[in-house]
């Protein structure tokens, strides 16, 4: 369904459409957007030929390969859902290289602490099956027992998993956007290394979310998020969340079922419009060239004959006065 036809009833005011098309433009995937900002090393390193020689799936590889086989454990911090996961010092490089988590000072020689988010936990346990979590009782937490345990801290945890695990298997790291007025934020590869790109709103679709449903359906709030991730020189990426049928979101097979949209929306600048309409296409050049061409050639021809009238006008008055 396009983008277009979910909108409100309230934005098909000839009003809303002339406040949209000076200040928003739906931009596709296959159209050219903004390149990352890759950070500078003090050391003068390129982290964008320090990124490329070390992509994030290899990263991702290499870490889901040493810790599937020890399954360190992560445990539940709180009623937030946050969780704590210790691991050894050679682990603690990996992660720290795939970006999961954000690392406590606390640690010891032996032992390193990372803090890590409920998406985090579920993706680690559930996608990458590479961690165990237990309870506050150090109780072994199942897949399911976990997921009830997320969507009792926060009902709108299955869409916002499911926006995160999307961007995390296409390679990018996601980590929160609070601070930028969104969900999260999207990295193309270590946030040491280059800053985020994207500023996530998840928009979830369905009867299934209930009354979740509705957000950046007010020309206000959609214009609040472009705003707020243009101010921080960021692009809105919309991420809806729908479903393909009717599905349960009580369980985590529901996952299988969930669909995401992308959109990416940024503003339009009319002054930059007509700086490059401004700009003269070769065939314009060459019609013009053309039309000075045909003007010169028609005042010489002009002329000629306006010179000879004043010459023969000048003879004819010098022989009268001779007479």
């Amino acid at each position: 369904m396009p983008w277009e036809s979910r909108l409100p009833a309230e934005m098909d005011s000839p009003r809303w459409f002339a406040a949209r098309a000076l200040t928003l433009t739906v931009v596709r995937e296959h159209m050219d957007l903004p390149g990352p900002r890759w950070k500078k090393g003090k050391d003068g390193k390129d982290f964008a030929s320090l990124a490329a020689a070390n992509p994030m799936s290899a990263i991702v590889s290499e870490f889901k390969a040493s810790f599937i086989s020890s399954k360190p454990v992560a445990i539940l911090s709180g009623p937030g859902g946050s969780a704590v996961l210790g691991v050894g010092p050679e682990q603690a490089v990996i992660l720290n290289r795939a970006a999961f988590g954000h690392a406590i000072e606390n640690a010891t020689a032996q032992k390193h602490w990372f803090q890590l988010s409920p998406e985090e936990v579920f993706y680690l346990c559930h996608a990458l099956n590479c961690i165990r979590v237990d309870s506050l009782d150090n109780k072994q937490m199942s897949e399911i027992e976990l997921w009830d345990y997320f969507r009792s801290g926060s009902e709108s945890f299955p869409e916002m998993y499911k926006a995160y695990a999307h961007l995390r298997l296409k390679n990018w790291v996601v980590r929160s956007g609070l601070q930028y007025g969104a969900d999260f934020v999207a990295y193309r590869h270590h946030p040491a290394l280059v800053h985020s790109e994207f500023a996530v709103v998840v928009v979830p679709e369905g009867a299934e979310f209930g009354n979740r449903c509705g957000r950046l359906e007010v020309w206000s709030d959609l214009l609040c998020a472009l705003r707020a991730s243009g101010s921080v020189a960021k692009t809105l990426l919309v991420l809806t969340i729908s479903s393909s049928s009717k599905c349960e979101l009580s369980s985590p097979d529901c996952l299988e079922q969930l669909v995401v949209h992308e959109r990416t929306i940024t503003r339009w600048i009319p002054q930059q419009c007509r700086e490059q309409r401004c700009e003269p296409s070769r065939d314009e050049v060459n019609r013009e060239e053309l039309i000075i061409e045909k003007e010169s050639v028609v005042f010489n021809h002009w002329g000629v004959i306006l010179g000879f009238t004043v010459l023969s006008g000048l003879l004819v008055y010098r022989l009268k006065f001779r007479q």
